[in-house]
């Protein structure tokens, strides 16, 4: 209780006195080396550790614990042996995966860096200390663009910790009944795509401490992963009248009521999230989504154009900012500024395919070029195969003059709208143009929603 309450001395001294007792007993040496490294003693701290893993020798956590000491007294060699043995008992274990990548950032080894964060990302992908380290790497091989889309990335949405199990930790954490313990249940069952366990963490938490916006926050993003809308819009709602300042809240709210119809409603809330934080560049890009989603062009490109002024690392703005500028007819623009992306941020999925669907498609036939657009298109279809890329595989595949391979890849989007609420003429018309062997001259329809070519999801 001591220790869970943050009384360390007096924590020491009880588990001192355990261990005298209990010499074999394995936890009372790892927690005493535990309260040893919180008050800063890394001396003792490493001796604790040590002697426990001599009671243990192939636990995981109190091996990552000591290499992490010799990351903080930067023993580089030692630390990364050590998270190097943690993998080979526990090869899932993203902790010492990425303490891993931390040494080598450490020693300015950028691209093993990238490749042991790359591997944690795959399995932890909302930990933000991943994208603000691959944010560090680039930089280091002197990619600043890159660099600073994952800064971005870092700093959007709540700052979710690398998720690590170590049970009797969590045992001294869970004494404290208080709302961090549940928040951090919660963390760790969105992290593995458990939202039911997530909303029922998190509601705990909001019941122990009703004032803390952020966990509302991600009790109605859990909600909305469940498609539970209704309630998710209910608890967003509460939240900007409880906390007008809270911006974050009020795009997430946005969002939601465009979805839900409400594009009058959420421009309000945009608005207002931009006369709090006029420097937050994700409240512009919201807004030029749902000005480029209502037809006000031109207005969406300022939008965008702020948020990339803001955050020229940012793929989001200049993915919408390409659309907007196609919808304008300024297509030597839209393709230059396509063309960029792809060139700074080669990993970003919607950049490719508005690259892919600008090259197909353009009017100007000197700028057209269908066979790199169906290049740039089928590096995606080798993955899963949304109905973004099934349009622009069929896109690419007109322009080439494959109108039955594009009508194939057409009909295979519209299978997929069928049963959707709202009108998708557009897509309709698109596979009528290939059955009559037409190519398509137009990247994007008016009626498109910007969000329907956008691969990821930050709720």
């Amino acid at each position: 209780v001591f220790h869970a309450y943050q009384d360390l001395e007096s924590a020491r001294t009880c588990y001192a006195n355990s261990r005298s007792l209990q010499p074999e007993l394995f936890r009372w040496t790892y927690l005493l080396a535990h309260v040893e490294r919180t008050l800063g003693h890394y001396a003792g701290a490493t001796i604790a550790f040590e002697r426990a893993l001599q009671l243990n020798p192939d636990d995981v956590p109190t091996i990552v614990w000591l290499a992490e000491i010799d990351l903080e007294q930067y023993r580089l060699s030692s630390a990364g042996s050590r998270f190097q043995q943690a993998l080979s008992i526990d090869p899932q274990c993203v902790k010492a995966r990425f303490g891993l990548a931390m040494v080598a950032l450490e020693k300015d080894e950028y691209g093993d860096a990238i490749g042991h964060l790359e591997r944690v990302s795959a399995v932890q992908p909302a930990a933000s200390s991943i994208q603000y380290n691959l944010g560090l790497a680039y930089r280091g091989l002197g990619e600043t663009v890159r660099a600073d889309s994952f800064f971005i990335e870092s700093s959007t949405g709540v700052q979710n910790p690398i998720a690590f199990q170590d049970p009797i930790l969590e045992e001294v954490g869970d004494l404290r009944g208080s709302s961090s313990v549940y928040v951090r249940r919660g963390m760790m069952a969105a992290n593995q795509g458990l939202f039911g366990a997530a909303v029922k963490q998190f509601k705990l938490a909001m019941e122990a401490n009703p004032e803390r916006p952020s966990t509302q926050y991600n009790f109605a993003g859990a909600l909305l992963k469940l498609g539970r809308r209704q309630e998710a819009l209910a608890q967003l709602e509460e939240l900007v009248e409880f906390d007008p300042e809270y911006t974050r809240g009020h795009v997430l709210l946005a969002r939601v009521l465009v979805e839900g119809g409400h594009p009058d409603r959420a421009e309000h809330h945009l608005i207002r999230a931009s006369q709090v934080d006029p420097d937050f560049e994700r409240v512009h890009e919201a807004l030029g989504n749902l000005l480029i989603e209502s037809g006000r062009h031109q207005e969406a490109l300022v939008s965008y154009r702020q948020a990339l002024q803001l955050a020229p690392g940012s793929a989001r703005a200049r993915f919408g900012a390409g659309i907007a500028l196609a919808l304008l007819g300024r297509f030597e623009e839209a393709l230059v500024l396509a063309e960029e992306g792809v060139r700074a941020l080669p990993g970003r999925v919607e950049l490719r395919m508005l690259l892919s669907r600008l090259l197909a498609t353009v009017p100007d036939r000197v700028q057209r070029d269908g066979k790199r657009a169906l290049d740039l298109a089928a590096i995606d279809s080798a993955g899963e195969r949304t109905i973004a890329n099934a349009e622009t595989m069929a896109m690419a595949l007109a322009e080439l003059g494959r109108f039955e391979d594009a009508a194939r890849w057409q009909q295979a989007a519209v299978a997929r709208i069928e049963d959707a609420d709202g009108d998708f003429a557009w897509m309709r018309e698109r596979l009528a143009r290939y059955l009559q062997r037409k190519p398509c001259r137009r990247p994007w329809e008016s009626a498109e929603q910007v969000s329907s070519l956008r691969i990821d999801d930050d709720g």
